[in-house]
């Protein structure tokens, strides 16, 4: 069964059918074993294995090889900012916060810490309910069926990791699988997801799975402080309150229902707590 030609050589199309038909596992592309310097000289029996466990294309393997440098390199640029940052500090005479994300960071260790941690969720996502067999590749196929659903097209999901402790009998027993945080390698498709995850309510196949952004620790921080404060007023019985959730976290706040305001001496307040009990999942 052909899939296309060989992201390699370009010449013939790949059967994935066959051992030596691999389909790399971080970009999807399909090439010849032949055409790769890695498993050129490795038997079919082998083949058969590896293109279950990983198979990484030539162009993505040479990526990966480069990866230590580059975060070496990295690691040394951020090391000289944090130097160059607390020498100016120190010049001070008081402490500068650090705008990071909307909120003032008091340390500069916490400040890049959370900007790092914004970067490295934009393209993640968290799957709650999705089935859960303690394989890791079943989890990436999953996802995929998932968002095939969804409509969204030709999406590349570059890891798939499950929250919490591997326990592979509670796996077999528990109806509740653990939470899936997918990243995929698209922003774009990230939003288009999100967009059209309100589908699976209505659904038979995934009545039960739920999908949101990844928070960073500050993020579900809020979200809990505000969820604390939602449900401070709405057991107060005065008004009923609701999270205005537009635009990013730290924007959320606490809002009175626009259906009490007419209440003789209501006030709907806003709060916008810096920080969030919110469902256990967040």
């Amino acid at each position: 069964m052909a899939h296309g030609k060989c992201v390699v050589c370009e010449k013939k199309n790949v059967d994935i059918s066959l051992p030596s038909g691999l389909v790399c596992t971080y970009c999807d592309a399909h090439f010849h074993s032949e055409c790769s310097p890695t498993f050129a000289k490795i038997d079919s029996e082998v083949l058969v294995v590896v293109k279950k466990v990983c198979a990484p294309c030539p162009n993505c393997e040479n990526g990966l090889r480069s990866l230590p440098s580059k975060l070496i390199l990295l690691e040394k640029k951020v090391d000289v900012f944090i130097t160059n940052v607390e020498a100016t500090l120190k010049q001070s005479a008081t402490t500068v916060p650090i705008p990071v994300n909307g909120e003032h960071i008091e340390t500069i260790d916490a400040a890049v810490k959370e900007a790092v941690a914004v970067y490295d969720n934009r393209c993640q996502l968290i799957v709650s309910g999705l089935k859960e067999t303690g394989n890791a590749t079943d989890d990436i196929s999953h996802a995929r069926s998932l968002f095939d659903f969804l409509g969204v097209k030709d999406v590349v999901v570059v890891d798939a990791l499950r929250l919490g402790r591997h326990n592979l009998e509670k796996v077999k027993t528990d109806d509740r699988p653990r939470l899936l945080k997918v990243r995929v390698a698209n922003l774009a498709h990230k939003s288009i997801i999100l967009q059209k995850a309100k589908m699976l309510k209505g659904s038979v196949s995934y009545k039960d799975v739920f999908v949101r952004p990844s928070y960073t620790y500050a993020e579900r921080q809020r979200i809990r402080e505000l969820y604390a404060d939602l449900n401070k007023r709405n057991d107060a019985g005065v008004h009923k309150y609701y999270i205005d959730r537009r635009g990013p976290v730290h924007s959320w706040s606490v809002r009175a229902k626009s259906n009490n305001s007419s209440v003789p001496g209501s006030n709907p307040q806003t709060s916008s707590v810096p920080g969030a009990n919110v469902p256990t999942s967040i």
